[in-house]
């Protein structure tokens, strides 16, 4: 849907370098529909990602959870299309927004799906490696945004409990 928006945003651009104002209206309309729709498929991405049950995600393990690859992909790609359009500046507070609220709920369910795991060692190895993969989709996609610097900080808290946590086991005081 994002990328119908850019396809009817540059259309627009087009036309209006070539001074065809014939098809302002109807495009207008087109991009309305399309931003509604993608406004309510976010949304619905969002509740998904909130009333999901950890328990019925499939069994805990210290490996990446897909939910996790779907977050990381998704929002690199709307991140992606943003960036590219020039003009969709005038609705980037609704795509921020969805964003914002998305990563919200991954981090919130990525913590209920780590408290499925017996012991904290496995709880810290379950978060470093998911926001190390979502860390990695980003980079690789070359977002430079405030969310990285989220999901940095997040990694480096897991890995200080992690770390804080053998030391405490290896050396008591």
């Amino acid at each position: 849907l994002l990328i119908m928006v850019c396809v009817v945003d540059r259309c627009k651009e087009i036309m209006q370098q070539r001074n065809v104002t014939c098809l302002d209206s109807y495009l207008d309309r087109v991009q309305v529909m399309l931003w509604t729709r993608l406004k309510t498929v976010l949304e619905a991405n969002i509740q998904s990602l909130r009333r999901a049950q950890p328990a019925a995600l499939g069994p805990p393990s210290v490996s990446t959870h897909l939910a996790t690859r779907r977050y990381a992909e998704l929002a690199a790609s709307l991140s992606t299309l943003r960036k590219e359009s020039r003009r969709l500046l005038q609705r980037e507070d609704a795509l921020s927004t969805a964003l914002q609220q998305m990563h919200d709920a991954t981090v919130d369910l990525l913590t209920k799906l780590s408290e499925l795991l017996p012991g904290l060692n496995e709880r810290c190895t379950f978060l470093i490696n998911n926001y190390d993969l979502v860390l990695a989709v980003f980079n690789e996609c070359q977002i430079g945004e405030d969310v990285v610097h989220r999901f940095d900080d997040l990694r480096k808290k897991a890995s200080t409990a992690f770390v804080e946590h053998q030391l405490q086991s290896r050396f008591p005081q």
